[in-house]
């Protein structure tokens, strides 16, 4: 079977939020977790879509996938936004959806386009060409006509120029457990949920609270039963893992994440 490889690309400040929050909650199959760092001088940006200099970091963010496809050519690849929360074991789900697409991606809730937060690829010669043509689509759009949102609506027009999506055989779409609140969620996309981290750190953990609850039918034990919003929006928590504790290991250019057993008290 394919090795999947997961890829999500923050800044220093969404470093934190990836360590005190969505990392805790990976469930056990998933083995590692790539982190891709932004530029210095385009740290500090995340979710300020109106910011000119944030579609300079979307395209290094488009380059940087394409970089990464082609290093896993003949692999599977997951890339995920840094506010996607993972509190489901999707892995065999995912791998087996991916035997009938070469590319997965969530659904924008009242249109037929595809969110570039979650997207699935089985890298190889077609799914490379598309984001290299993808890449090229949206690098042509000169820097002062690049709107906010930038570059959805050019990927979606660059899968377009493929094909109507829903003639383009090898596309496909994730469904609602992939991005949306459900019992039977495998992650959840804090999509336009707040533009600072620690907006974001609220919306996500309460979502994973709702999620539980809809799951069991009470707040399960993943956060603090008697957790309280400050004026902060600081969450007491603490890991559901109970044998196992996580690191991440920083290199100039990638944080790579791994699980390691907890050492013996």
């Amino acid at each position: 079977m394919k090795d999947l490889h997961i890829y999500t690309m923050a800044d220093n400040s969404y470093l934190t939020l990836l360590n005190d929050t969505i990392i805790p909650l990976l469930p056990p199959s998933v083995p590692a977790f790539n982190i891709i760092r932004v530029p210095e001088q385009l740290d500090n940006l995340a979710g300020n879509t109106y910011n000119a200099e944030y579609r300079d970091l979307m395209m290094f963010r488009l380059e940087k996938y394409l970089e990464i496809l082609k290093r896993h050519e003949g692999e599977q690849v997951l890339f995920l936004d840094a506010d996607v929360v993972i509190y489901g074991d999707f892995i065999d789900d995912l791998k087996e959806r991916l035997k009938e697409k070469d590319f997965l991606a969530q659904h924008h809730t009242n249109e037929k386009t595809f969110c570039a937060g979650i997207m699935a690829f089985n890298s190889n010669e077609r799914t490379i060409h598309f984001w290299e043509e993808a890449v090229a689509h949206c690098a042509a759009v000169p820097t002062q006509e690049r709107q906010p949102g930038f570059p959805e609506i050019e990927l979606n027009e660059a899968l377009g120029e493929s094909g109507s999506q829903a003639e383009v055989e090898w596309f496909g779409y994730l469904p609602d457990k992939y991005g949306y609140i459900g019992k039977d969620s495998y992650m959840y996309h804090a999509i336009n949920g707040g533009n600072t981290v620690a907006q974001k750190r609220f919306i996500l953990r309460l979502a994973d609270l709702i999620c539980d609850i809809v799951r069991k039918g009470n707040q399960g034990n993943r956060w603090q039963s008697d957790w309280s919003c400050t004026s902060s929006m600081h969450i007491p928590f603490y890991s559901f893992f109970e044998k196992t504790r996580k690191k991440v290991i920083t290199s100039s250019h990638y944080v790579f994440w791994e699980k390691t057993p907890t050492s013996n008290r």
